[in-house]
């Protein structure tokens, strides 16, 4: 079976040191399209579509859709992925306010992509289905400090976890673990996207 092709989400925690931590700020693409334009009618339709999507869709947390741009020679594209260990409905409802969200925060721009604590949610005029991607990405940092025991363990365990996901069904590419490590337990998370 091949790799997936687009690692969405690593999540590494300490129990003892866990902290609330935002996300960044959405990457918004540099080049713009014309209010009120095709386009922009294409995009939010695609982007509401998540509405009507189907509950079995959602069941895997994924979603992906195109849709040519009438009146131009241009194909927009959008995908949707959600933590593997969501429900349906409460993967609905991240994507929805997702949606809404790069809307408002990149209200003109023809690429977008924006993370959450539980889904992301990315748009864009060139393809981006069953592409490697490794931008944007966006690496947050634990400053406390750690032991080499502690380093290697969570070497090894995100090496397993990466093969894990990767060998996941067609519908759902996600594995967790948790692993003691001394006083601390470690939780690691790795997704990538089915198509």
């Amino acid at each position: 079976m091949d790799p997936p092709n687009l690692l969405l989400l690593l999540l590494l925690t300490f129990a003892s040191t866990i902290n609330a931590q935002y996300l960044p700020e959405p990457f918004c693409g540099s080049t713009n399209f014309t209010a009120d334009s095709a386009y922009q009618t294409t995009l939010t339709n695609l982007l509401s579509s998540i509405s009507t999507t189907d509950s079995l869709s959602l069941t895997y947390g994924f979603f992906n859709a195109s849709s040519a741009v009438s009146g131009t020679s241009q194909t927009l594209y959008v995908i949707d992925s959600c933590r593997g260990d969501l429900t349906a409905k409460n993967c609905r409802t991240c994507l929805e306010a997702s949606a809404s969200d790069i809307r408002r925060l990149c209200p003109l721009q023809k690429e977008a992509f924006l993370y959450s604590e539980n889904c992301i949610v990315r748009y864009s005029n060139a393809s981006i289905f069953s592409t490697v991607e490794t931008e944007p990405n966006y690496i947050m940092y634990n400053h406390n400090d750690v032991s080499i025991q502690v380093t290697y363990k969570l070497g090894t365990q995100m090496e397993d976890l990466r093969g894990e996901a990767a060998g996941g069904g067609s519908l759902r590419k996600f594995a967790t673990r948790n692993v003691s490590v001394g006083s601390d337990m470690l939780y690691a998370m790795a997704q990538c996207t089915p198509d």
